[in-house]
């Protein structure tokens, strides 16, 4: 199986659009000269024998540092209007990061998490001051909502930041997302819950 990250342009990379159309791509491969258009991948099996998938839009990188050999290759498919790679380690979120910028697109895993420049994923900071009608004891547990039109490298929904502020001081979090609605809904649930334990 394995973990895929793509690059998109979509909202979340499974929506119908926008796209990143086949010749887009092919055009952008045709720019890159580290980039080479194979039509198909290709891996050692178990049984010895090669594991091989041709499609249009299946791609190579030839200057990633670990690609000397074909098991260790790192591929880049179109593939549902996105272009896709599985399992890619820091190096070629970094080179996936470049072409995103080259397509006007953007990283973004398979769980709706982008990820930078350097490869890594992009982490929401939060200043958290508890609310002064807050106990001690529920201050430590707070949510955040963070609309999504507030802030640009999050353009779907809205996400939920459930955290915990331990006692050395670091704030321990999950990130979620959640829809409008459902979003709003814990929101007035949250809100309704404090306001009655006081």
């Amino acid at each position: 199986m394995g973990y895929d990250l793509h690059i998109t342009r979509k909202a979340n990379w499974f929506d119908a659009s926008p796209s990143i159309a086949l010749d887009e791509w092919l055009e952008y491969v045709a720019s890159d000269p580290e980039i080479q258009h194979d039509g198909f991948a290709e891996t050692p099996a178990a049984d010895g024998g090669v594991l091989r998938v041709e499609q249009a839009g299946i791609c190579v990188w030839k200057g990633y540092s670990r690609g000397e050999n074909r098991e260790n290759a790192a591929w880049l498919w179109w593939s549902g209007d996105n272009i896709v790679v599985k399992n890619p380690d820091q190096e070629i979120r970094r080179k996936m990061w470049l072409i995103a910028q080259s397509l006007e697109a953007k990283v973004q895993g398979e769980e709706g998490e982008y990820y930078d420049h350097d490869g890594e994923m992009i982490v929401m900071k939060a200043i958290l001051a508890p609310e002064p009608s807050m106990p001690p004891a529920k201050a430590s547990m707070v949510e955040i909502l963070v609309d999504s039109r507030q802030c640009s490298a999050l353009r779907c929904c809205r996400w939920i930041v459930l955290g915990e502020l331990s006692d050395d001081g670091c704030f321990r979090f999950a990130l979620g997302v959640s829809g409008r609605r459902e979003a709003e809904n814990r929101q007035r649930t949250r809100l309704a819950s404090i306001s009655k334990d006081h």
